[in-house]
């Protein structure tokens, strides 16, 4: 049997369309930073995210789905709510009722390669004009640990984050979310 032209078109389309989407993503995507430690475990930032409003229930929650598949989920009848798993809640941590950027961190232990909670201590927030942001505890949730910055400034192109993992001191820039060019 062989298929119509016309389904093979829709297919090919598919498939074209399907990979331009994950080329851009891929473009878009932002290089989160890693860095490698001394005693041979790695510093992996996982995730960046920046709540302009803030007070938005799960918005800095770490692998938490996007609110869509939520508002899809919620409308599908409920026989089929009970064959389909809801999407993810993600790891809970700190949020505010303030704008904040939250960045979600792990230390990936050399032998096991999976994240460990880790001895941590406060963080340091260094801006474009050398001032600092005051100290940060990174709060540990299962085995990552999030920074929340509570009203980010807006006019430090990027953020300078520095702390000490075990006895080493590390440190990352990240671009700053909440920017507002001049």
């Amino acid at each position: 049997m062989k298929a119509p032209r016309g389904a093979l078109r829709v297919v090919a389309a598919s498939v074209l369309l399907f990979g331009v989407a994950a080329g851009l993503h891929s473009w878009f995507t932002p290089r989160l930073p890693h860095k490698k430690l001394r005693q041979g475990g790695e510093l992996r930032v996982l995730q960046v995210h920046y709540d302009a409003v803030g007070g938005q229930y799960g918005s800095h929650q770490y692998q938490r789905a996007p609110e869509w598949k939520f508002r899809v989920w919620n409308a599908l009848p409920q026989r089929l709510q009970n064959i389909i798993s809801p999407p993810s809640e993600g790891i809970g941590g700190y949020s505010s009722d303030h704008p904040a950027i939250s960045i979600w961190w792990a230390h990936i232990d050399a032998g096991t390669h999976k994240a460990e909670i880790g001895k941590a201590g406060w963080v340091t927030v260094t801006l474009d004009n050398g001032g600092t942001l005051p100290r940060i505890w990174p709060e540990p949730a299962e085995d990552y640990r999030e920074i929340l910055i509570i009203d980010p400034p807006h006019d430090s192109r990027r953020l300078r984050v520095k702390f000490h993992i075990w006895d080493e001191a590390v440190h990352f820039t990240i671009d700053n979310p909440a920017y507002l060019r001049p």
